[in-house]
């Protein structure tokens, strides 16, 4: 499979950490790992509503910006 590459932009293989701290939108893995908590205990904050999430069909996403405010209020 050929897959055209644009200069500038990573390609899934490329993708690391460094990378997700760029990212606006983030996976709950992503998420989980930015805050620095096992993805079982970032579920049990989202669910009980303490941080927000979106899910877009069947994919959860958590905005970057809403997780700093919701941990650290609005000095973050």
């Amino acid at each position: 499979m050929n897959h055209s590459h644009h200069p500038g932009v990573p390609t899934p293989e490329h993708v690391s950490n460094t990378t997700t701290l760029a990212r606006v939108w983030l996976n709950r893995q992503e998420a989980a790992d930015y805050l620095g908590v096992h993805l079982n205990t970032l579920d049990r904050h989202v669910k009980a509503g303490r941080l927000p999430a979106h899910r877009l069909g069947t994919t959860v996403r958590l905005h970057r910006a809403e997780l700093d405010s919701a941990m650290f209020g609005d000095a973050a």
